[in-house]
């Protein structure tokens, strides 16, 4: 059954500046190249993906008073995300990611000003509390402070769905992995809050039956090109694999398929149907060279499951896993045999 409302996105919405150099970097000296500002940030994008997903979404963070401030506002309002309740901090700097790219698109060192993000603490979300209790759900990511997330689970009574962003911003759910709805780590993560090393099938069903005893209710284990496990209360935990896309950017992927993780739960989707909807989610979002597609919306998820063929057979576990360059685990642990 439909749950009428609407969703709310407590994160960090940045300006992302890129160098890319046309040739192999030279260290310290000036590189030829190209350099682009864009609007992101993880909370951002899933925001806007639900917003392009046809649903309502407020978003709560903080936007400095510097002059990227208005651009980043506006990104946001254009991409249909309603930023009446955001915190407009005129004394801080905006959140900042500038970073380097050789000329393989590979990040060879970053810069990261997020010191807002401090902000979104319980002195302003307090009084957004009606706002997220009446929500139909609400989207944390771990970019927030652990005394943040904390304040969030223990007073808002919605359900609350947790991104962990990282493997060392994911230890600030530890505490309060039972208040959790639902949660989308990657292996890494996984490991992390389950305590169970994973290293093939079992151990992964095992690190999801773990996260479910320790009060989660449900939880989407993402392995990268091979797919989600996923698990709920009281069910079975199962594989599903993802479809075939033409993959251009990475980059979006996850944020999409969380968005679609709360759209699907709106939509009151059994735990088959948002798995199926989530990889197509992913599939639509790493096929552009946008980190959000504007392409994204129910028709385009649609259409791509129409056409859909399983691209995840063999698996080979594999350790490892270094972060990107945005401090997100890399989330392709499983690699497809070859």
């Amino acid at each position: 059954m439909r749950k009428d409302g609407y969703a709310v996105v407590v994160g960090c919405a940045n300006i992302d500046i890129c160098g890319k150099s046309f040739r192999p970097v030279i260290e310290r000296d000036s590189n030829p190249g190209l350099v682009s500002i864009s609007y992101g940030g993880v909370g951002k994008n899933i925001a806007h993906n639900l917003s392009l997903l046809g649903e309502k979404v407020y978003m709560l963070t903080a936007i400095g008073g510097d002059s990227f401030s208005a651009g980043l506002r506006q990104n946001c309002e254009r991409a249909g995300i309603d930023m009446s309740r955001a915190l407009m901090a005129i004394d801080e700097r905006s959140s900042v990611y500038l970073f380097i790219a050789d000329e393989k698109g590979d990040m060879r060192l970053a810069v990261c000003d997020a010191q807002i993000s401090e902000k979104i603490d319980d002195k302003y979300l307090s009084d957004k509390l009606d706002l997220l209790n009446e929500a139909a759900v609400v989207v944390i990511d771990c970019n927030l402070t652990e005394k943040t997330i904390a304040f969030i689970l223990q007073n808002c009574t919605a359900p609350v769905f947790a991104d962990p962003v990282s493997v060392t911003k994911a230890a600030k759910l530890s505490p309060v992995l039972g208040r959790i709805h639902t949660l989308k780590p990657n292996l890494l993560e996984a490991e992390l809050l389950s305590g169970v090393q994973i290293c093939g099938e079992e151990s992964l069903q095992l690190a999801g039956e773990r996260l479910i005893e320790m009060g989660v209710q449900r939880v989407f284990i993402s392995l990268g090109a091979n797919g989600i496990y996923c698990a709920q209360r009281g069910g079975s935990g199962f594989l599903q694999p993802n479809i075939g896309c033409d993959l251009v950017n990475a980059t979006g992927g996850g944020d999409a398929v969380m968005a679609m993780l709360v759209k699907a739960y709106m939509e009151g989707c059994s735990l088959e149907q948002t798995a199926r909807y989530a990889v197509a989610a992913g599939a639509v979002a790493v096929e552009s060279a946008e980190t959000v597609n504007p392409q994204m919306g129910m028709e385009t998820v649609h259409l791509k499951l129409s056409k859909s063929v399983v691209c995840c057979e063999n698996i080979i576990w594999v350790r490892g896993g270094p972060e990107d360059g945005k401090g997100r685990s890399k989330a392709s642990i499983p690699r497809d045999a070859k």
